[in-house]
């Protein structure tokens, strides 16, 4: 069964070729054989010389601009930092795609383009920190919201209606997260009664819950009245902010309330988040009980 092995490019010189590669963009040497030399990554350097043997002809065009060597760099500012220590040929400095990734191209010592871009996965986590939902982000990328997902590490999350034992751990998570990210926006009379609430099965009651996992670990939980269509639980875990979490549960809600007008009473620090998802303010904020909220709706389509 054929398979792809290398990508071969012909250098004039090979010592300088070595040089560049290795301390520019890092790439060891895993073989040397004098006019061949295969480095990490699948590449291959062949001596103009032989080269020309093996094509069997001396015309060869160099350089051209008919082909690139592509990498990824996590941190692409960092990189183009440590660029400026080259006496370097760039076809272009820093530039933003469209799609949102920033990349750089320059030559080789033999003219072969360079190009190093930004991982996408960074990509999907720059428009995220902006305050995109992952839907809005795969939208302005142009690319399925699964991409989006998996480039957030959606691969090991699942989101799934939780089981009546597993409530008890849904609650736990929803004081955590409330002590780590909300209560300061409250009086101690308002955290005492948000910790009320979730010990009082009469407000307990009737909530349909749904849970985010990552494997076995719980990290997001939403509740909404089957009744009304109110949310009054919605919280993720910290460590897993902005990574499209809290989206995946609303959507696989909206699955079983399709049709159906929602709201919920947004804490100060929800209320960005919610207004993304499409809710919409009803009313002023208001104070009751010591609890801050502002009333807000998603009207269904």
């Amino acid at each position: 069964m054929m398979k792809y092995v290398s990508t071969l490019i012909a250098v004039k010189d090979m010592e300088k070729s070595k040089r560049f590669y290795l301390d520019v963009l890092g790439l060891h040497i895993v073989a040397d054989f004098g006019a061949n030399v295969t480095l990490e990554g699948g590449i291959a350097l062949q001596t103009l010389d032989t080269w020309k043997t093996f094509i069997r002809t001396d015309q060869v065009d160099l350089p051209n601009n008919a082909g690139e060597l592509y990498f990824e760099e996590e941190d692409i500012d960092a990189f183009c930092d440590r660029l400026q220590a080259f006496e370097l040929r760039y076809v272009h400095k820093l530039f933003e795609h469209p799609w949102g990734q920033r990349v750089v191209r320059f030559y080789d010592p033999d003219g072969h383009i360079i190009e190093v871009g930004e991982t996408m996965n960074a990509v999907i986590r720059r428009w995220i920190d902006s305050g995109l939902s992952a839907e809005d982000t795969a939208k302005r990328m142009d690319v399925p919201l699964e991409f989006v997902l998996s480039g957030l590490g959606g691969d090991s999350i699942t989101v799934r209606p939780l089981k009546e034992e597993e409530r008890e751990a849904a609650l736990r998570l929803a004081w955590k997260v409330f002590a780590e990210f909300e209560s300061f926006d409250y009086a101690p009379e308002g955290t005492a009664e948000f910790l009320k609430t979730l010990k009082n099965e009469e407000y307990l009651a009737g909530i349909r819950y749904y849970g985010a996992w990552d494997q076995e670990r719980l990290i997001g939980v939403l509740g909404i009245r089957e009744e009304t269509a109110h949310v009054c639980l919605f919280f993720v875990d910290g460590a897993y902010h902005r990574r499209g979490i809290g989206t995946r549960l609303f959507e696989r809600m909206r699955d079983d309330f399709s049709g159906r007008t929602m709201t919920l009473n947004s804490s100060p620090y929800g209320l960005p988040f919610y207004k993304v998802l499409g809710f919409t303010a009803t009313d002023r904020e208001q104070t009751v009980n010591g609890i801050r909220f502002t009333p807000m709706a998603f009207e269904a389509k």
